[in-house]
C-alpha cells in the first residue's frame, strides 16, 4: 500500500498545517498500521532514491536505510531488541498497540529547534544507513549493519 502526501505543502509552517501532520500521523498512518500490521513501515518521498525494501530483505534484517517515519513490527522489534529501539536518539520513539515501535528521527514539521535531533545519529545508533544508499558516497559507514552492529558484507 502507497499513501503520499506532499509534506512541505501540507505539514510544514502554519500551526493549522502542524496540526494537519499530527492528524496525518496518528490517524492515517497509525490507523493503517493498527489495521493491517504490516512487518516494517518506511516513509519516503520523491527525494529518496532507494528502492523499497522487499519482504525478504526485511525478514532477513536488511533495511536499507532509517527514513523521515519508520514502524519497526513485533517481529523486528524482537530482532532489534525492545530496550535499544525505545532508546533510540529521535525525536519521537514510542511503542505501538501491537509492541511494535514507531521512530521519527527528525522533527520536520514542529517547533522543535533544527539540529536537535539527527536522523543520522539515530541511523548510527541502529546500526542503518542514515540516508538511502543511492544517496550514499558509497561510504562503508553506509553499509546495512545487522542487529549486533556487524557489517552485512
Amino acid at each position: 500500500m502507497l499513501l503520499r502526501v506532499d509534506q512541505e505543502r501540507f505539514f510544514g509552517g502554519t500551526a493549522a498545517r502542524l496540526a494537519k501532520y499530527q492528524y496525518w500521523l496518528e490517524e492515517v498512518i497509525k490507523g493503517t498500521y493498527d489495521c493491517w500490521r504490516p512487518l516494517y513501515v518506511h516513509e519516503f518521498d520523491h527525494y529518496d532514491v532507494a528502492p523499497n525494501p522487499t519482504l525478504d530483505e526485511v525478514q532477513a534484517l536488511n533495511i536499507p536505510a532509517l527514513y523521515d517515519l519508520n514502524i519497526f513490527g513485533p517481529e523486528l522489534v524482537e530482532r532489534f531488541g525492545l530496550e535499544r529501539l525505545l532508546l533510540a536518539p529521535g525525536w519521537r520513539v514510542e511503542t505501538l498497540k501491537d509492541q511494535g515501535i514507531l521512530i521519527i528521527p527528525e522533527d520536520l514539521y514542529g517547533p522543535t529547534a533544527p539540529g536537535r535531533y539527527k536522523r543520522e545519529e539515530v541511523a548510527r545508533y541502529l546500526g542503518l544507513a542514515p540516508t538511502p544508499p543511492n544517496e550514499a558516497n558509497d561510504a562503508e559507514d553506509t553499509q546495512p549493519m545487522n542487529p549486533d552492529g556487524a557489517r552485512d558484507d
